[in-house]
C-alpha cells in the first residue's frame, strides 16, 4: 500500500505529506486500505481517521489564507515543499534540487540573489534537521534572513519529548511562512 495513491504526483517529488491537503487524502486512503485488510476494526480506523481529519482540515484551512498573499515566492533551501506550494497557490524556488546536501554553483546562487532581488524576498528558508551553509551563503549575499521550515521528514527525539508531532510543525511552518509573504 502506498499512502500516496491518492495525491496527483509532482515528478520525482516524494514530499506530498508535507501539504494539508495531500496529507488529508492519504490519511483517508490509509484509513480505507487498513479497513479493507482488517474488517474487524474498520470502525475504529473511521473513527481514528475522522478525529484526525477534523485537525488536517483546520490546518488547510489556515494554510488557505496563503492564497490570498501579496508575495507567493518563497526561497527553501532544498526542493521539498512542491505539494504546499502547488496547492496554496505559491512558488517555491529551492537553492538544492531534491537532496538537501547537494551544493549549487556559485554561478546557480548567484542567479538566485538575482531572483531574490527581483522578487523582494527577505527570507530563506532552512531545514534544522540539516545543514544550513548554503542557505546561510545566499542569505547573506542578498541581505536576508534565515528561517525555519520543516519537511516533517522525521523528528528528532527532543521534538518527540516536546510533544512536537506533524500538526505542530505544520503550524510552525505556516508562522514561518507568514513572515514572507506579507
Amino acid at each position: 500500500m502506498e499512502a500516496s495513491t491518492p495525491v496527483t504526483k509532482i515528478a520525482g517529488d516524494p514530499h506530498t505529506w508535507v501539504s494539508p491537503k495531500e496529507a488529508i487524502l492519504e490519511v483517508q486512503y490509509i484509513a480505507d486500505q487498513l479497513s479493507n485488510v482488517f474488517p474487524q476494526y474498520k470502525s475504529d480506523f473511521e473513527k481514528n481517521a475522522s478525529a484526525y481529519l477534523t485537525k488536517l482540515k483546520k490546518l488547510d484551512a489556515e494554510f488557505d489564507t496563503l492564497k490570498d498573499a501579496k508575495q507567493k515566492v518563497f526561497i527553501t533551501q532544498h526542493e521539498a515543499f512542491s505539494y504546499l506550494a502547488r496547492d496554496y497557490g505559491m512558488k517555491q524556488i529551492a537553492i538544492t534540487g531534491l537532496d538537501p546536501e547537494s551544493e549549487p554553483s556559485a554561478s546557480a546562487l548567484a542567479t538566485l540573489k538575482s531572483e531574490m532581488e527581483k522578487a523582494g524576498l527577505k527570507h530563506v528558508y532552512f531545514e534544522d534537521n540539516s545543514t544550513s551553509a548554503i542557505a546561510e551563503t545566499l542569505a547573506k549575499s542578498a541581505g536576508a534572513s534565515l528561517l525555519v521550515i520543516n519537511p516533517v521528514e522525521g523528528l528528532s527525539d527532543a521534538q518527540k519529548k516536546a510533544g512536537d508531532n506533524y500538526l505542530t510543525i505544520m503550524q510552525e511552518n505556516l508562522k514561518s511562512l507568514q513572515k514572507t509573504i506579507k
